[in-house]
């Protein structure tokens, strides 16, 4: 038998996930679960619950069985975390409409370490993608990256933070048996492996639009701060900062083109007083008070190190080349005399590194390497 309190929290779940500002509300009015069910009708009608809605909510409630929900969440090799819950973080308990149920798979553990939240574009540019691997490289030493599992920069996000061995938290719009977008499961499973994915979507929930901004709510309140990557305007990321800007959380931007749609939000968040974003230590500096060292092994021990920055399935002759590039520019003439090759094969050399994102030529026939690739 499960306890009468989680009992009571699973019922308030189930009838207002959709809803946790009334679920909150409804959890302060009513102690237990025998005093709901009794004033239940009465609730509805005084919190002016529209007829359909109320069938809606009665339906939930005369088929509530937990026992048998918590047998198919066993099944599937889901948990259930509980408001109450010695393990539910402290953070997200303490925001404005906090979920008294979250489902999960993975590392609950990872709830106790500092976290940094993530996001963005779905739509994301290039330099967007790239800006995020960069800093999320770097962070995901010091923080459990969290993100919502959406394309673009949450994926880059989740990826990046898996690729240099750091955790990640993915925190889904909808029911853990169904997780979104489709090219995504299988990067939700290695998170599911390796980190944590979490939900206050019950079973067989569906991808519905509101249940995106509900969820981002989440994703900062379990959060210390959120770096915003690019969004535009009017976003699901925007909604993200706002929400964090609400919950008392820092708030960091990257900065982007004049011309690009999607750093029309990170420009006016900046002007609004988040913290501009250029190096990871812009975002540690706000938190001096933690350990200077990395919480977590990762495999970039120190970006600046170029002597173990080589990328893979370099010949003898590109590793040559790649070994006299640095961060400040050179130009070819300085690289030829470097390298002491011919000047065709120099070229040939720069041209497949630029392809592969590798170096960036600026004008006047300069060439540095790209800081990903440090």
């Amino acid at each position: 038998m499960m306890p009468d309190s989680e009992y009571y929290l699973l019922l308030l779940h189930t009838l207002f996930f959709d809803h946790p500002l009334r679920m909150v509300e409804c959890a302060k009015l009513f102690p237990n679960q025998t005093s709901l069910i009794a004033g239940f009708d009465v609730f509805l009608r005084v919190s002016q619950t529209s007829m359909k809605r109320q069938e809606v909510l009665r339906t939930r409630l005369s088929g509530f069985d937990p026992e048998k929900y918590l047998e198919k969440l066993k099944e599937k090799g889901i948990g259930c975390l509980y408001y109450h819950s010695l393990q539910y973080p402290e953070c997200l308990r303490h925001i404005s409409d906090p979920p008294l149920v979250l489902f999960y798979k993975g590392n609950l553990d990872l709830l106790s370490k500092p976290m940094l939240g993530v996001v963005g574009s779905r739509k994301a540019t290039d330099y967007g993608e790239r800006a995020a691997a960069f800093l999320v490289s770097e962070l995901s030493a010091h923080f459990v990256i969290v993100s919502g599992l959406a394309e673009g920069i949450d994926t880059v996000a989740h990826t990046t933070t898996l690729q240099y061995e750091g955790y990640t938290v993915a925190v889904m719009g909808t029911g853990l048996d169904n997780p979104y977008p489709d090219s995504n499961k299988v990067l939700f499973q290695k998170i599911a492996k390796q980190g944590l994915v979490l939900t206050e979507y019950p079973l067989g929930t569906q991808p519905l639009p509101y249940h995106f901004p509900q969820r981002n709510r989440i994703i900062s309140g379990l959060s210390r701060g959120v770096l915003v990557c690019e969004a535009g305007e009017k976003s699901g990321a925007m909604v993200t900062a706002r929400l964090a800007i609400e919950q008392n959380r820092e708030v960091f931007a990257i900065p982007g083109s004049l011309f690009s749609e999607t750093s029309k939000g990170t420009h006016l968040l900046i002007q609004e007083g988040a913290k501009l974003v250029q190096k990871s230590e812009d975002i540690l500096a706000e938190f001096q008070h933690m350990s200077p060292q990395p919480l977590f092994e990762t495999k970039q021990e120190n970006a600046l190190l170029e002597s173990v920055s080589i990328p893979i399935h370099l010949s003898d002759e590109e590793t040559r080349l790649w070994g006299c590039l640095g961060v400040e520019a050179l130009s070819l003439e300085a690289i030829l005399e470097k390298t002491g090759m011919p000047v065709h094969q120099v070229l040939q050399f720069l041209t497949l590194f630029e392809m592969k994102d590798m170096v960036q030529q600026l004008p006047g026939k300069l060439f540095k390497k790209q800081r990903l690739f440090l």
